[in-house]
């Protein structure tokens, strides 16, 4: 029997404004962005999986992020005849506040992260580390971890993506127009595809926030390589989209 093709769903929960370069290490100072908060949830598995589950415009703004709340998460998936009591297992890109802060209210479900990104987020690097890792977040959530390239069902695996954080993992959705790739560091589709100069001088982009630059540069590229559909995690096309693919 052929597998099923799955597709992915994104659901805004808050729109970002402010610089480039906080998604564009040293690229980008001059312009404004748009960016996106988002959970993705993975139509039509076996499961109902939730990559992410976002975070409020209150709490990006008290980390000096301007937000704007688009919708609770309640709302975002009742666009799709769900409820958060509906989702059996949310995959953690990583666990910045960000990415985790609503996951109390999934009640039913796992959390799966990787064991490294627990780790540091239960015990942050002192300075960025403690402005992006929110330990009182994770005191109730019980996690399932895993380390390295896991498949989690039919169809969906996690590849270890390294360097915007110690633990982050990509989400790998196989699709009708081939893999899609919920990227495991926040990112925007300039990291993966540079603009004019910069596309002369190199083929991706360091992510403008991160914890080992090599790493990072690592992963976007195998990201690239491995990718038919790249899902950065930030970027605001996702806001106007339905449906990937």
């Amino acid at each position: 029997m052929a597998k099923k093709k799955l597709t992915v769903r994104p659901l805004q929960i808050c729109q970002m404004e402010g610089i480039q370069a906080v998604m564009t290490y040293l690229v980008g100072f001059d312009k404004e962005m748009k960016a996106g908060a988002y959970m993705f949830f993975i139509e039509g598995a076996d499961k109902a999986i939730l990559v992410d589950t976002s975070g409020s415009a209150e709490s990006l703004k008290a980390a000096g992020f301007s937000a704007t709340q688009i919708a609770s998460p309640e709302e975002a998936l009742s666009k799709l005849g769900l409820t958060c009591d509906d989702i059996d297992i949310v995959i953690f890109t990583h666990l910045h506040f960000d990415h985790v802060e609503y996951a109390p209210k999934f009640k039913k479900a796992k959390f799966i992260c990787q064991s490294a990104e627990l780790r540091e987020a239960l015990h942050p690097h002192p300075g960025i580390g403690s402005i992006l890792y929110w330990p009182h977040l994770y005191q109730d959530l019980k996690f399932v971890t895993i380390t390295g390239d896991q498949e989690i069902s039919d169809g969906i695996r996690v590849m270890l993506t390294p360097g915007h954080s110690p633990g982050g993992q990509t989400v790998l959705v196989e699709t009708e127009k081939g893999i899609a790739a919920i990227t495991g560091l926040c990112s925007i589709m300039e990291n993966y595809f540079p603009p004019e100069p910069y596309d002369k001088l190199m083929g991706v982009i360091t992510p403008g926030i991160h914890d080992n630059p090599q790493e990072a540069i690592e992963s976007v590229n195998m990201i690239k390589h491995v990718a038919d559909i790249i899902v950065p995690i930030h970027d605001i096309k996702w806001s106007t989209v339905n449906s990937i693919p």
